[in-house]
């Protein structure tokens, strides 16, 4: 009986002990990351579009929302400006990108294009975080005049 009730002492006490060792491992570190509106506009994907009939890709920061001008040349010779509006919030450790106006050439797209635009950016955006910080859990994202500024823990 003694043996069983120091063995059980002696298994509590090294549980114990390496519950404590891996605190500091699982300690989460809060960091902000900053980007600015020239680092965004001097990006690769900015720089060179992925589709050819995209061109003068540009993001204007303003205060809680992007807005990004391109232009859009088909074939035939077809050009149209685009105004695309997108606002972020923020839930739940996720960011979500809402497409609040799109227009072209000054005018409104209609609501059914984009709720799909939505859908899709949804999406595309929650499996880029997956594939690309897949150890990030995100806690805030802040758009300023010149700045994004996006809050997350690192384990």
């Amino acid at each position: 009986m003694k043996t069983v009730f120091r063995k059980s002492i002696v298994i509590l006490f090294v549980v114990g002990l390496l519950g404590v060792m891996a605190i500091p491992a699982l300690a989460a570190t809060t960091r902000t990351k900053t980007i600015t509106e020239d680092q965004i506009n001097e990006s690769y994907r900015v720089t060179n579009p992925w589709r050819r009939t995209e061109s003068d890709v540009s993001a204007d920061l303003q205060v809680g929302q992007v807005v990004i001008y391109s232009t859009h040349t088909y074939r035939g010779g077809a050009s149209y400006e685009v105004a695309t509006t997108a606002v972020p919030s923020f839930e739940n450790g996720r960011i979500f990108w809402d497409v609040s106006s799109v227009m072209v050439d000054g005018s409104d797209i209609p609501a059914d294009v984009l709720e799909q635009i939505n859908t899709h950016m949804d999406a595309s955006w929650r499996n880029f975080m997956k594939r690309q910080h897949p150890s990030l859990h995100l806690t805030g994202i802040e758009i300023t005049d010149d700045a994004v500024i996006v809050s997350y823990t690192t384990r």
